[in-house]
């Protein structure tokens, strides 16, 4: 009987981590032996706590990444199969149905990922199941999303685990150096996951875009190949220079057209992403905004920081 360590970073849950170990132990059963792996970095409310009392083995280390957290949750465990999951993400009866043939996969051909795409909850808002269903995406990602990501030790000790210096992005990191020591990447929708604490309201999906940009401009490599941050630093600088500019010769007429640059852009995107029916669109265009914005200023925050270890 195989056993499955699940590996969970943590940080203020406490209103998660108990529903997603449940989801666990219930959707595994009797068919598997189980290790979950709560690994905290500091949480200063009641997580620690309702993780321990759930039987899941705690781990605590403060003040370092995600993808610290989760090698470091590797690291302890003892399992062939590593199962990663975030806190705040609930497996279901059809992943628990798709769990064997997924295992042994894995045990016969080690050099995979697999996981799928999380999907949103059934009272989700317009924004949830607007811009996070899987459902709706055009083209799925070229990599596993770390928040759900299923793959055999011999892989991931090969790869060294994930990169702690980065802050976000790791999952990306990790895929591409599997995909060029020949692993496969494999999206898996029967291994139905949901993700129940996705940004409800726009400052919510502000503050996540930011931090997630981090990882963008972690490296020029990663840069280049991120078209959200290319676009987003393209809008920064346009503005900034129609701002410098119409400053400069006192005509407001090149700011607002720049702006209106802006706009088209994000409801181009927006279009692109949901079509022209209805005023989805329209509203997809106001997301775009926030998203755009939100890389944009992660971006600047990024070379402050580069700026203030210089000096």
């Amino acid at each position: 009987m195989t056993t499955l360590s699940f590996i969970i970073p943590t940080f203020n849950e406490e209103h998660n981590i108990g529903e997603t170990i449940d989801r666990i132990v219930e959707n595994t059963g009797k068919d598997w032996t189980r290790e979950i792996i709560v690994v905290d970095n500091g949480s200063k409310d009641e997580t620690v706590k309702i993780a321990t009392e759930k039987r899941a083995r705690v781990l605590r280390h403060p003040d370092v990444f995600i993808s610290s957290l989760r090698n470091r949750g590797a690291h302890a465990s003892t399992a062939e199969i590593l199962v990663f999951i975030d806190g705040d993400v609930s497996v279901t009866p059809q992943w628990g149905s798709e769990l064997n043939d997924v295992v042994s996969q894995l045990l016969e051909n080690p050099m995979q990922i697999i996981g799928s795409v999380c999907g949103v909850a059934e009272q989700a808002g317009w924004l949830e199941r607007n811009w996070f269903d899987p459902a709706l995406r055009r083209k799925p990602p070229g990599y596993v999303n770390s928040a759900h990501m299923i793959v055999h030790r011999r892989l991931f000790d090969a790869l060294g685990g994930f990169d702690e210096h980065v802050e976000t992005g790791e999952d990306v990191d990790f895929c591409e150096r599997a995909r060029h020591r020949g692993a496969r990447i494999v999206l898996n929708p029967r291994l139905a996951v949901i993700h129940r604490d996705y940004p409800k309201n726009l400052r919510a999906f502000f503050k996540r875009e930011k931090w997630h940009a981090r990882g963008d401009y972690s490296s020029i490599q990663k840069f280049k190949y991120s078209k959200p941050a290319i676009v987003s630093i393209f809008l920064l600088l346009a503005v900034l220079f129609c701002v410098i500019l119409s400053v400069m010769t006192k005509k407001i007429w090149m700011l607002i057209i720049c702006l209106g640059l802006y706009a088209a852009v994000c409801l181009a995107s927006s279009i692109h992403r949901f079509g022209i029916s209805g005023f989805r669109w329209i509203k997809g265009g106001v997301v775009y905004a926030v998203y755009f914005t939100a890389r944009g200023i992660s971006f600047v925050e990024f070379i402050w920081l580069r700026v203030r270890r210089s000096l």
